[in-house]
């Protein structure tokens, strides 16, 4: 009985595929997900449910939207992932030399 050895290419293959099978499940799941919020809030709006008002400080008013606060994280973690990458070719690029 022989056992192959994998190859370079078989293990990029292979962890192409992974990858793209996790990220595929990833993005079923947040369909799904936004799917049951949206049929959820469409129950409720058909319901004529509100939330009730409640003052709002002044404090409050000033606090970024949730909007902003997404794209934020969002642009940062973006920013430290370019630059870990950075690093990383970096490093790289020292060791062939």
């Amino acid at each position: 009985m022989t056992i192959a050895t994998p190859t370079a290419v078989d293990s990029t293959t292979y962890v192409k595929d992974v990858q793209d099978a996790v990220l595929t499940n990833i993005k079923k799941g947040q369909e799904a997900f936004l799917s049951v919020l949206t049929d959820w809030n469409q129950l409720i709006s058909s319901h004529g449910q509100t939330l009730p008002s409640f003052p709002v400080s002044e404090f409050v008013k000033d606090l970024p939207t949730p909007r902003a606060i997404v794209a934020n994280a969002f642009d940062f973690t973006g920013a430290v992932l370019a630059s870990q990458r950075d690093f990383a070719e970096k490093v790289l690029a020292s060791l062939e030399k």
